[in-house]
């Protein structure tokens, strides 16, 4: 039984990795182990899961409903391995965690973490995936999703971290080159940097009365924190989580601009995941040691 689960293991590191010889030196197999694992399991399976050519592999069908199948066995390999020890018990903990995020929420928040996790759990992969899209949770098998703002979705639990506040910023060489908006109608006389789609903003002032205004970017970007360091740069004003930028505003790279008014309705930074009917602890323990961390920045 054993031998079958680490034959389950190796299945799901190739599936990952997508190359029989980086799963083995992970888990410390040769490629001829590699290769008789695989064969067994699919012998034993009656089913293909890898589609082979001389350089590449990649999954077939099968084998991608397969992975589903072994994640869900050794989650349960796992809970009945621990359930003669404490839940509570973080040591020794191994396997994949999948975790997406922003890129700003990466660098802000999960650099310690994630370098505590590696030094503390060296058995513990930790995979990130950080886009400023929105991630499809189940179809992508992600385990952590840190997301700001969204709609709630169906099967997913939610866990509020802090509320989001964006503002309008521009670093002090624009407004000295270009001056400073002094009303909401000015500011398409400016250079407004924004988010492809983005038409207008609702700015909100503070009676929370909120002030639909059109809006004529000059640059778009899908990124967060590239338009962060293209106003620091001086290329223009544009909208920023007021927690994504605290270092800018603290050393005076970047100022407010219209500083009586947030834009958009006020939205929660979450932490998503899937519903199960048993979360794994490694999963559990990398949430909570991301949380903790967050926790102790004292956000807004």
């Amino acid at each position: 039984m054993v031998e079958y689960i680490s034959d389950l293991r190796l299945f799901l590191t190739i599936s990952r990795t997508l190359n029989f010889r980086e799963a083995g030196d992970r888990l410390g197999y040769s490629p001829a182990v590699v290769t008789t694992r695989m064969q067994r399991l699919e012998s034993m399976t009656g089913k293909t899961l890898f589609i082979r050519s001389t350089r590449h592999i990649k999954l077939t069908e099968e084998g991608h409903q397969m992975v589903r199948y072994v994640e869900q066995l050794l989650d349960l390999s796992e809970l009945i391995s621990r359930s003669d020890t404490d839940p509570d018990d973080t040591s020794n903990l191994k396997g994949l965690v999948r975790v997406t995020a922003p890129h700003s929420f990466a660098r802000i928040f999960l650099l310690k973490p994630v370098q505590l996790l590696m030094e503390t759990h060296p058995e513990l992969t930790i995979e990130l995936i950080l886009e400023d899209k929105l991630s499809k949770i189940v179809e992508e098998e992600i385990d952590i999703c840190f997301r700001v703002g969204g709609d709630l979705e169906p099967h997913i639990d939610s866990i509020d971290l802090f509320a989001d506040k964006r503002i309008l910023v521009a670093s002090p060489s624009y407004i000295e080159k270009n001056g400073a908006p002094q009303t909401i109608g000015q500011l398409n006389q400016h250079q407004c940097l924004g988010y492809p789609h983005a038409k207008f903003l609702t700015l909100f002032d503070k009676q929370q009365k909120p002030t639909r205004v059109p809006l004529s970017a000059v640059l778009t970007c899908n990124t967060g924190d590239f338009l962060r360091q293209l106003t620091v740069e001086g290329t223009g004003i544009t909208t920023k989580s007021s927690w994504s930028i605290c270092d800018e505003l603290s050393s005076g790279q970047l100022v407010r601009v219209l500083p009586d008014y947030t834009v958009d309705s006020q939205r929660m930074v979450r932490a998503l995941l899937p519903k199960r009917d048993y979360t794994p602890t490694r999963v559990t323990h990398v949430l909570n040691t991301i949380k903790a961390y967050i926790d102790q920045q004292g956000i807004d």
